[in-house]
């Protein structure tokens, strides 16, 4: 093996070889020691082993059904602790080998050797001895830090476990061995919590990388404890840490000096994530930064610069935006690229398909060897050119985009997010970027955020088409937050740049907003005036799906007056198109204005058929809060007054996550309101509470579920 194994033609080179070690002083005859009769030599652990417990029991069964384990993970993700800690709970004698110090395969099985205490024999190569010690024992030997001597450990381990039956193997690497037999183990992060709001005490303590913060803080203030003033402090550290258990352990020793908010407040310079240090062990490294150049040295060069480069994705990354910043590679080429380098643990999978991501403290480590190469500038400036062109049908088509083009903005939120940040005070394309971003979030019932970017953005000047992109979103937001003061006054500001920009698309855009501030303002009639006109251009212009947007609008409108048969003439032409070609979001909105009118017109079940399609097609949080509250109605006029109680709670618990309130408005507002309040009365006090309790603590996902059951 590279050296290690030697294999002989005959006896005679044997001797030969033996005699020219022995001339050398290599050979050592100490006689080979009896079956040792410790448990081998397994690290004391000197701290509790907190959390993995799901991890301990796979890792477990697969060490009983397999003969070779790797554990593979980035760095800091305590892939040797789970090792020990598995190989203590085996049967077998277990033996730990240290490789991070062994620099050359060709000393790979003196490193094993030293382990079990076993010398060279004369006329024997090392190996032989090694595996005559093994032989008919049962022994785990765990081999620690492999990703460096990926080719020797592989052919070692092949050597041994085919001579040796007894014994087994549990490798811990930044990369698997890819030989026949290997079951390969990808151990990640801790679990850390999401922290969409601040987390009460019991939850937080449900997280492990919390729970192992606690448990190594208590080692340097033993006084210290989780408690109800610091759960959410501890918890986003621990998120801000990414779960990674090395880090989380060095976080926990500025304990005695800092108090947690401080130490978080401390890591938002993003240097000091990669210089958190202390001494774990004399094996191991004293910060993020030593632990993550030992492994960046192993790297290809162009492995080194798709890193680097991808850095720049706070967020995440796909293939597609990774291929922008990776100078015009192929999405093919790319994905080769990330795949070596998940193979080796520098990047993880995200929880979408072909989605990817770097912890926080790899991201970093890129950020530096971008800075460090030169190419930081160039590589944001790949990024702003693809994102701006990615947000172009914005300004060309603002009222009939297809879900495709949302769907590429969508998944591209933090990255606009962050160039934005990159854009200088003269780049144009921030208006554009900003209402890229302001569309993502509104499209997840985030307005104030929206709200927010557009705002910043329109304090800097810029081209007048992309500024009217960001005036005419501002503004249709502001209205849908009930700040028609502020809608108007930004409407005003798109229209005369409309008007002197020509551009039909834009003018009908800024006509719907116009329409969508009458309505929401309780002036109907202006509204139609609005949306007339805009339908006139959108006609003249042959864009059937921008048009079939504004019917829609139109016939939510019509409705809000009492005009139903109009309302439903204009559906009726709307939705065809919709059906055939238009965003499923919209198509979802087109569904729940049917069931309005619907319920409007005293149609029960064709309201509930229609609010049922509605939930199928799309789940954005606006038609599916809509459809939520339609539901509830229909309950109420079938009897089903547990339903009533949990389908408000939960259309509830949407609008106070989101910022929906204004937009949960409907014509049947008055009458759920009333049905909610009978229903209660109805009810026993234990069985209202209990419904009322079940929509609340229920996800999005179980709420649709319980939706779409039938009425009982």
């Amino acid at each position: 093996m590279g050296g290690a194994v030697r294999r002989y033609c005959s006896n005679a080179c044997r001797q030969r070889a033996y005699r020219r070690r022995a001339a050398s002083g290599v050979l050592v005859t100490t006689p080979l020691p009896q079956a040792p009769r410790t448990r081998g030599n397994l690290p004391e652990p000197t701290d509790r082993f907190v959390g993995r417990k799901r991890e301990m029991a796979v890792l477990s069964r697969m060490v009983r059904r397999h003969r070779l384990v790797t554990i593979v993970g980035p760095g800091g993700a305590g892939k040797t602790r789970l090792a020990v800690e598995s190989a203590s709970r085996a049967t077998s004698m277990a033996w730990f080998v240290e490789l991070q110090d062994v620099h050359d395969e060709q000393v790979l099985v003196q490193a094993v050797a030293s382990t079990l205490a076993v010398t060279e024999q004369p006329d024997e190569p090392l190996i032989e001895s090694v595996i005559s010690a093994l032989a008919g024992r049962n022994s785990i030997i765990v081999l620690d830090n492999c990703e460096h001597l990926l080719d020797g450990c592989a052919e070692l381990a092949e050597v041994l476990l085919s001579r040796c039956p007894g014994c087994s193997m549990l490798v811990t690497s930044r990369e698997e061995l890819q030989i026949t037999g290997e079951a390969l183990f990808r151990i990640g992060s801790l679990s850390v919590p999401e922290l969409t709001e601040p987390l009460p005490l019991p939850t937080a303590a449900g997280y492990d990388a919390v729970r192992l913060f606690v448990e190594r803080a208590k080692e340097h203030v033993p006084e210290f404890d989780l408690t109800e003033d610091n759960a959410s402090a501890v918890a986003t550290l621990c998120v801000r840490l990414d779960g990674l258990p090395l880090a989380v352990e060095m976080a926990a020793r500025w304990v005695p000096m800092l108090t947690v908010t401080e130490i978080g407040a401390r890591l938002q310079n993003h240097s000091a994530l990669l210089t958190l240090a202390g001494k774990i062990a004399p094996s191991q490294h004293r910060t993020l930064r030593e632990t993550i150049d030992w492994s960046h040295q192993l790297l290809a060069e162009d492995e080194r610069r798709a890193l680097r480069r991808l850095s720049v994705f706070g967020g995440g990354f796909d293939l597609a935006a990774a291929a922008a910043v990776c100078d015009g590679l192929t999405e093919t080429a790319v994905l080769d690229l990330v795949t070596r380098l998940r193979a080796k643990s520098w990047v993880e999978s995200g929880p979408e398909p072909l989605r990817f991501r770097q912890l926080s403290c790899i991201r970093v480590y890129g950020a530096e060897q971008l800075a460090a190469a030169g190419e930081r500038d160039s590589t944001r400036e790949r990024l702003i050119s693809w994102l701006t062109k990615l947000c172009e049908p914005l300004l060309h088509s603002p009222m009939a985009m297809t879900d495709e083009q949302n769907d590429r903005i969508d998944r591209q939120r933090d990255a606009l997010r962050a160039a934005l940040g990159w854009t200088r005070a003269d780049d144009d394309r921030h208006h554009l970027l900003a209402a890229g971003l302001a569309s993502a979030t509104a499209r997840r019932g985030y307005l104030v955020d929206g709200r927010a970017v557009l705002s910043r953005a329109l304090d800097r000047q810029g081209r007048p088409d992309y500024r009217l992109v960001v005036l005419d979103w501002a503004a249709f937001l502001a209205a849908s937050q009930d700040d028609h003061a502020e809608a108007s006054r930004l409407a005003e500001q798109a229209m005369k740049l409309a008007l002197e920009l020509g551009d039909p698309m834009l003018l009908a855009s800024v006509h719907n907003t116009l329409g969508h501030i009458r309505v929401t303002a309780g002036d109907g009639e202006a509204a139609i005036r609005d949306l007339t006109e805009c339908a006139r251009i959108l006609r003249a212009a042959a864009e059937p799906r921008a048009l079939a947007m504004v019917l829609h609008n139109l016939a939510w409108a019509w409705t809000q007056l009492g005009e139903h048969t109009k309302a439903a003439e204009l559906l009726d032409e709307a939705v065809p198109i919709y059906r055939t070609d238009g965003p499923s979001h919209l198509l979802a909105c087109v569904l729940h204005t049917q069931g309005t009118l619907a319920l409007s017109m005293g149609l029960t079940a064709q309201a509930r058929a229609r609010f049922l399609e509605c939930l199928e097609v799309s789940s954005q949080p606006l038609p599916v809060l809509g459809a939520l509250q339609g539901m509830a109605v229909v309950a109420a006029r079938t009897g089903c007054a547990a339903r009533v109680l949990t389908l408000n709670a939960a259309a509830e618990a949407l609008i106070s996550t989101l910022d929906l309130a204004t937009l949960a408005r409907s014509v049947y507002t008055a009458e759920l309101a009333e049905a909610v309040e009978r229903s209660r009365r109805e009810l026993p006090p234990d069985e209202a509470a209990a419904a009322e309790s079940t929509g609340k603590a229920q996800s999005l996902d179980e709420t649709v579920a319980y939706a779409v059951q039938k009425d009982h």
